[in-house]
């Protein structure tokens, strides 16, 4: 790609303005970002515990939204179903486990969640051999 924007080079006669002007600007907003990490900086400051609540992944990769969440679960767990994603994904994102804990008090509660739950699979593996058998 370098070579093929080299030899176009003498065909863009603002190449070498543009490039400047690229880096100037960048080179500003480069300045805001790392002055976290300067001594007494937020990061240079940050306890273990704070920067490993603050971890994330340094690139926007495959493994980003929806999909790639559902792709790496996949991978994780082969066995599990679509509906059981879509469970485990809406449990976190809705903060069910709070929800549970004020309002599933009783253990018949959480006996009629297993009982859905049961139920709730054995339909999707009756979905599935039904989409094999086609």
């Amino acid at each position: 790609m370098v070579k093929a924007i080299l030899d176009m080079i003498p065909e863009l006669p603002y190449f070498r303005e543009l490039l400047i002007a690229f880096f100037t600007g960048a080179a500003e907003t480069w300045a805001r970002f790392i002055s976290e990490f300067a001594p007494g900086g937020l990061i240079d400051e940050a306890t273990i515990e704070e920067k490993d609540l603050a971890w994330m992944p340094a690139t926007n990769d495959v493994n980003e939204g929806a999909l790639g969440q559902f792709r790496v679960m996949i991978h994780r767990q082969p066995q599990l179903t679509l509906l059981g994603h879509n469970a485990i994904a809406m449990y976190f994102c809705n903060d069910t486990e709070a929800f549970m804990k004020e309002r599933f008090t009783e253990k018949e509660d959480h006996q009629f969640l297993h009982k859905l739950a049961r139920e709730s699979t054995g339909e999707e593996k009756k979905r599935k051999k039904e989409i094999v058998d086609f």
